[in-house]
């Protein structure tokens, strides 16, 4: 899972908040702050779940807000599947750099000093 948190990780403005290799039910996940809501849910939705699904693992994504915070992304896979996934992200980070690692948008700005 280090590998994983450390490929995300070093997308600008991703922070990493928790995350598990593997929970009662087999599952590992990730949950993180990217920014605004639309930023957010792109590249869960738009990036890493195809990313994942592509590589052959089943995954589930939800970007959720609690309490005015940071829109918070989870992404859950089955913990058997954590190469692959780790694999697949850190070729997404690769490949996808100009996407990824663009300057936040003003509402990310405006989202994060509310989070402070």
């Amino acid at each position: 899972m280090a590998r994983l948190v450390l490929a995300l990780s070093s997308l600008d403005g991703l922070q990493t908040l928790q995350s598990c290799e593997c929970n009662k039910q087999g599952e590992a996940y990730i949950h993180f702050w990217y920014g605004s809501w639309e930023r957010t849910s792109n590249l869960v939705f738009a990036e890493i779940i195809p990313a994942l699904e592509s590589a052959g693992v089943s995954a589930t994504g939800s970007v959720e807000v609690f309490n005015g915070s940071l829109p918070t992304a989870r992404i859950g896979f089955n913990a058997t599947a954590l190469e692959k996934a780790t694999a697949a992200i850190e070729t997404l980070v690769a490949t996808a750099s100009g996407y990824a690692h663009s300057s936040g948008y003003s509402h990310d700005r405006e989202y994060k000093e509310q989070a402070y």
